[in-house]
């Protein structure tokens, strides 16, 4: 997933058009994006609390300086290619678990790996 490397802020007045905010039309998409990013973000929050004890999974790597295998917990990529694995239809796996499918909860939202919303990995 990507990752951003700089924000850029800028103000945007939701006052009505007459007093020099954004029209109508603009503070309506404003407020569905928000919403629907509220429901995608407890998606994932419900899903973390229902898999909590991934979180805390321990993987087998080799360790290069040590000559041996070690043990870590799992990584942050790793996690989320995980629950992308497990909530996201794709070609790689194109079943996501049942009742954890964002991509029939969320038509038409994009995430990193389709072209739209970022770089593909």
């Amino acid at each position: 997933m990507g990752q951003a490397t700089r924000t850029t802020k800028l103000p945007l007045a939701l006052d009505t058009r007459k007093a020099r905010g954004a029209n109508t039309g603009k503070r309506a998409s404003l407020q569905a994006t928000k919403e629907v990013l509220n429901r995608a973000r407890a998606f994932y929050v419900d899903f973390f609390l229902a898999h909590a004890d991934k979180l805390a999974e321990k993987v087998t790597y080799y360790s290069e300086e040590h000559l041996e295998l070690r043990e870590r917990l799992i990584s942050a990529h790793e996690l989320l290619s995980w629950a992308e694995a497990c909530t996201i239809a794709t070609a790689a796996h194109p079943h996501p678990w049942p009742g954890w499918n964002f991509s029939e909860r969320f038509p038409g939202m994009p995430w990193a790996g389709d072209g739209r919303g970022g770089q593909p990995r």
